[in-house]
């Protein structure tokens, strides 16, 4: 047996070099490949987060374009219905009467003006300088009378009954234009008279589109008048108010309740009448657009020559956040349409930090087709 001297003797070196760890240059090396690695993981992290930021920008600026085009074509495509008809066309501005209040004289009666409505199924108000334009849309609800009634004696008031060759398709509560000329009216049936063919249009809790009698300053009309059914009165406003687009209805604009909002990030709306008026080499009258202007037609002729409305959106994505330092270079050329001929606003200014997509199409207005000779 070995002496306990021998059993309690230091470690031997071997084993004092296997337990003493790693040295000061195994450790460089280690934290060296630690930072070549964590480097070339925050390097394919970064240009994931920018793929995921073009991606998600491209189908934002997508989606929005897309609902923004379809719902816009969707209401152009329908408007008119129920009042398209050479007689009415290039009368003025509607005439009528809400809550105390006359458009004419402008802002008659006590509150704010009445917002201004043009008898024709599609106006289009440019924006001024870079501003972008609105789109207003004007049809008949009314699925029983397509086809306008004749007034056949004068009225001798402005609250006097309408007297028409026939009452068929008229009912309570609806919304009628009166049209002759150049002077057209909205009223509200307050009551249908089928056996004395006649149309009151009387004051109600129902009938707020009706003034009282005494004070009436709404225009009265001859005999030869036409009468057109609008039902509930489809009227839709389209504007863009803080990069969104919005819609405001009759109801809406008449008593100044905020528009709703249908799309967000909706930046710049353009759009032009495409007209049948023979220019361009084309042939006046043969149903076939042969241009497009911006101007709002100003007489019959005029209105009857607009057969469709060619319109672009700019929908734009997500934000994308430069490099640190950086300038945006997300879009660096204003986005164009209407084959490349004008340009549309990019409201933060170039070169920009957000993706734009444009979407224009040509939306033909179908019940124009309906019109009278």
């Amino acid at each position: 047996m070995r002496p306990l001297s021998y059993q309690l003797s230091p470690l031997r070196p071997i084993y004092r070099n296997k337990l003493s760890g790693f040295g000061l240059v195994e450790v460089l090396i280690a934290m060296m490949i630690g930072m070549v690695g964590m480097m070339a993981i925050m390097q394919a992290f970064t240009m994931n987060e920018r793929y995921k930021e073009n991606t998600v920008g491209t189908n934002s600026a997508q989606t929005n374009g897309s609902i923004a085009l379809f719902t816009l074509e969707r209401d152009i495509r329908m408007s008119g219905y129920g009042m398209v008809h050479s007689a009415a066309f290039g009368c003025n501005a509607l005439r009528y009467y809400y809550g105390g209040r006359y458009t004419d004289p402008p802002g008659g009666g006590s509150g704010a003006p009445l917002p201004s409505l043009t008898f024709a199924p599609v106006v289009i108000s440019q924006g001024t300088g870079t501003e972008p334009d609105s789109i207003a849309l004007m049809s008949s609800t009314s699925p029983y009378r397509f086809s306008p009634a004749t007034l056949t004696a004068a009225m001798a008031s402005p609250s006097s009954p309408l007297s028409l060759d026939d009452t068929t398709g008229f009912a309570q509560n609806d919304i009628i234009v009166v049209a002759q000329g150049t002077l057209c009216a909205m009223m509200q049936i307050s009551a249908v008279q089928s056996a004395g063919l006649l149309l009151q249009h009387e004051e109600g809790s129902l009938t707020r589109f009706n003034p009282p009698s005494s004070g009436n300053s709404l225009p009265t009309f001859s005999a030869g008048a036409l009468v057109f059914d609008l039902g509930s009165a489809w009227v839709r406003n389209y504007t863009l108010a803080n990069n969104s687009l919005t819609v405001s209805d009759l109801g809406v604009l008449v008593s100044s309740n905020p528009a709703t909002v249908i799309v967000d990030e909706i930046v710049d709306l353009q759009a032009e009448y495409g007209v049948d008026d023979g220019s361009n080499g084309g042939t006046l009258g043969d149903g076939a657009v042969d241009g497009y202007t911006t101007s709002t037609p100003a007489s019959a002729l005029g209105w009857m020559q607009v057969l469709t409305v060619r319109l672009a959106v700019l929908a734009r994505g997500a934000y994308e956040k430069p490099a640190a330092g950086t300038a945006c270079t997300t879009t660096t050329v204003a986005p164009t349409w209407a084959n490349g001929t004008r340009t549309l606003t990019v409201p933060d200014g170039l070169p920009s930090c957000y993706r734009y997509r444009v979407f224009e199409t040509t939306v033909p207005i179908r019940n124009m087709v309906w019109k009278d000779a």
